[in-house]
This record gives structure tokens, sequence and C-alpha cells, in this order.
């Protein structure tokens, strides 16, 4: 295939995200800060900015709308100290609010509907975990696995949702949820010590890395059921070990409720 690099006034930049149209999300450093920005598909690169001030944090998930999702750092004290947001057209539009406290929000995935998902951490410092609004509804989804970290990345417009979970050892493996919010498949990148899953796009295709002590590299997660996969020559099988967890629902219309406190339905982790 045919790549393109490109900096933001020279300065380390990172790409995290993109659409059909060829809009780019991510961020540049700047002295230790990371600035968020969007680069059009003519190649200008924009500062996203609230009220005329750059953001400072990760944008990442870019519909085809151009309605783009990520966190950044508030004001010393504020609560989050970095919240979540929505934007477009390289500016800040609202914040996402979970319906509950939280230290952090991290929005990562937006889908044509407008659905958000992405990751938390609640007011008591615990464990990262994820979280998907949908029609006023925030739910909240844990790998289910006893003290998993939960990172989701992704959503895409059949609503699956694609990131990553890190066990009690510390090694990170990725994931795809099916839209049921049940159904959880766990897959690493051969020979890896970690896996990241990120993008997911509507066929069920999601972009990850594979890190060992000899390096990275970028591989294609393929679904079983898809046949999308046949030309391409890197791709990864779906650990198929199936076995029985938990996936926690929280309402957003229960201002008061707090994830540990949210309804349980049993779950399927392949």
């Amino acid at each position: 295939g045919n790549y393109q690099t490109f900096q933001f006034d020279g300065n380390p930049t990172h790409g995290r995200g993109v659409n059909n149209r060829g809009t780019v999300t991510g961020f540049y450093v700047d002295a230790g800060f990371l600035v968020e920005i969007v680069r059009s598909p003519d190649g200008s690169i924009s500062e996203i900015t609230k009220d005329g001030t750059p953001l400072f944090g990760v944008v990442q998930g870019i519909n085809n709308a151009g309605e783009f999702v990520g966190d950044y750092l508030g004001e010393p004290g504020s609560v989050p100290q970095r919240g979540g947001f929505r934007g477009q057209d390289a500016t800040f539009v609202t914040d996402v609010v979970l319906p509950f406290p939280a230290l952090r929000v991290a929005p990562r995935g937006i889908n044509a509907r407008g659905d958000i998902v992405g990751w938390f951490i609640d007011d008591t410092g615990g464990l990262p975990q994820g979280f998907l609004i949908s029609s006023g509804v925030t739910t909240v989804l844990n790998f289910p696995e006893a003290g998993a970290l939960t990172f989701i990345q992704d959503i895409n417009n059949r609503g699956e949702i694609s990131g990553q979970w890190q066990d009690a050892d510390g090694v990170s493996h990725g994931f795809v949820l099916a839209a049921d919010l049940v159904t959880w498949t766990s897959f690493d990148a051969p020979s890896a010590e970690f896996t990241q899953a990120f993008q997911i796009n509507n066929l069920g295709q999601i972009a990850l890395t594979g890190s060992s002590a000899g390096g990275s590299a970028m591989y294609i997660y393929c679904p079983d059921n898809a046949g999308v996969c046949a030309n391409t020559s890197t791709h990864l099988q779906a650990n198929t070990t199936t076995i029985t967890g938990q996936v926690l629902f929280e309402p957003a219309q229960s201002q008061s409720a707090s994830p540990s406190g949210a309804k349980k339905r049993q779950g399927i982790l392949k």
C-alpha cells in the first residue's frame, strides 16, 4: 500500500484515528504535553481548541460525520482531572460525562449513531473499566476475569467493541465484544507478550500491535465469520477457549449509582 507521513511543526506526532474521508485525529508532543490535533484530507493540521485554547490530552475515534472523541487535561483541582469530550471541526463541542464520580474519563471511539465508548477510573482510584454511552444510557463493561483492567478503544456501526484487557500478571490481550454486550472474544498477536487492539471497522477487522522483547509489529485481527481476510497476508485467529463471566450494566438515569453497584448479567468469554 501507499503510506504518507506527517508532522506538526517538526514535533513528534502520533496519529490515533482515521475516518473514511481521510480525516486523521491524534496529537503532537511539545515540552512533554500532548497537544490534540486533526489532520484534514488536504493535509492541513489544526490544533483542537476549547474557547480558543488548545486541548492537552488524547483524541482518537472519529466517525464519517467528522465527530471525534477524546480526553483533555482540566484545570488544577478539577474533577475529573482528565475529562472526556466530543468535538467537530477542530473544536470542542461538549463534555462526555458519566453518571457517577470518576477521576478520569477517556472516550476513545464513536460510531455513526453517536454511540461513545472508552474507559474510566472511578473516584476510588480503582482499576480502569470500560463504558458505552448509547441513547443516553451508560453501560459499564468489564472484561470477565477477576482483577482484569479493561481499556475499550473503539466501536463500529454494528455495535461491536474493540480494546485490550490486562490480566493479573500484567499481560495485555486484545478483545472484541459483540453487539449483545455479552460475548467477549480474547486474542493475542503471534508470539507477542503484549497485545493492544485499537480501531475496529464495519467488517469486524481490528488494527492491533503485538510487542515482545524482540520488538513490535502490526497486525489485523479477522473474525472467523467474516471471510474478509482472504487477501490479507498477516491476520489472527481468535482463541476459542470459552468460559463464563460477568458483564456490568449501569443505567444513565441512575445518577447516584456507582460501577460497583451495577446490575450483573452472565456473559460468554471466547
